[in-house]
């Protein structure tokens, strides 16, 4: 296992210990992890907006009209780096009004990515 990979699951809650008796345990803060790594400023929008992402796999991001129309794809693929992807959209290619924005795929452990967020334009 890559010193990064043991990185990602103590910050996910797992412990270290001798053979047969690591143990990875999921609780409730796993899930806020997931979602402040997927995050966007400021809300209301009125100029620009920008769409933060964090997360480790192969998801997409799009952008939602209240009917759950696809209004805009941002983001589509793998992302493995330990960087976070920063999306810098212009309010001016929407209408005013309330969007969601979401994200969905597969992390690098396999678990399902699932994030809804609202967004409101001005």
């Amino acid at each position: 296992m890559s010193t990064s990979s043991v990185a990602y699951y103590l910050n996910l809650g797992a412990t270290l210990g001798a053979c047969g008796s690591a143990a990875y345990n999921p609780d409730a803060n796993a899930a806020e992890d997931v979602e402040t790594a997927f995050d966007f400023y400021p809300n209301p929008a009125s100029a620009e907006f920008t769409i933060e992402s964090a997360l480790k796999g192969n998801y997409k991001i799009g952008i939602y009209n209240i009917e759950g129309q696809l209004i805009k794809s941002v983001f589509e693929g793998e992302n493995i780096a330990d960087e976070k992807m920063i999306f810098d959209l212009q309010v001016a290619e929407f209408s005013k009004g309330v969007y969601i924005i979401r994200t969905t795929g597969t992390s690098i452990t396999g678990e399902a990515i699932a994030i809804s967020k609202k967004l409101v334009i001005q």
